[in-house]
Order: structure tokens, then C-alpha cells, then sequence
């Protein structure tokens, strides 16, 4: 499934960190995210963690906390997360 759509700024992130990745512990998200902003430039956010798990929630169907729209990752089981979309070039989060 490929995404080009007006997305957040750590839903981005988070893309390209789990992009065609296997089923990630929140520890690699938070060491795949860091790398991923510094190839791209990119500072993270006070508190940016937090925004980690929350957008993971929030785009999420299996979550309490799902918007409701933006299906984007999956969880496995507590920790442990999957991302089912892909974004094809920087481009698109422009």
C-alpha cells in the first residue's frame, strides 16, 4: 500500500523507520526513527518518545485510541509493532 496524503510530522517518521521492516520492539522504533530523522535532516521533538507510542496508537485499528481514519501500523503484542504502508520518495512528504 503505498501513502501520499497530508500525514504528521512523527507519522513520517515512523514510516520511513518501519517501512518493509518485520514485526519492531518500541526500542528499535525509537533507534530507527533517530536515524531515520538524522538521513533526512530532520530534529525530533521535545518529548518525541511519547509521540512515538501515541501515533502508533492513534493509527492503529486494533487501538483504544485509533483516529479513526489513518490505518497505518499494526500491533502484535505489547512492544511490538509493524508498519503496513510505504512512502515511495521524499517527495511525498512534502
Amino acid at each position: 500500500m503505498k501513502v501520499k496524503r497530508d500525514l504528521s510530522t512523527m507519522a513520517q517518521y515512523l514510516i520511513w523507520a518501519m517501512e518493509n521492516r518485520r514485526p519492531v520492539t518500541n526500542q528499535e522504533i525509537y533507534r530507527a526513527v533517530e536515524g531515520a530523522c538524522a538521513r533526512h535532516g530532520r530534529e525530533l521533538p521535545n518529548q518525541w518518545k511519547a509521540a512515538v507510542r501515541q501515533t502508533l496508537q492513534a493509527h492503529c485499528s486494533s487501538s483504544p485510541q485509533y483516529n479513526g481514519r489513518d490505518d497505518f501500523f499494526v500491533h502484535h503484542e505489547r512492544g511490538l509493532w509493524s508498519c503496513k504502508v510505504a512512502l515511495s520518495t521524499l517527495d511525498d512528504l512534502a
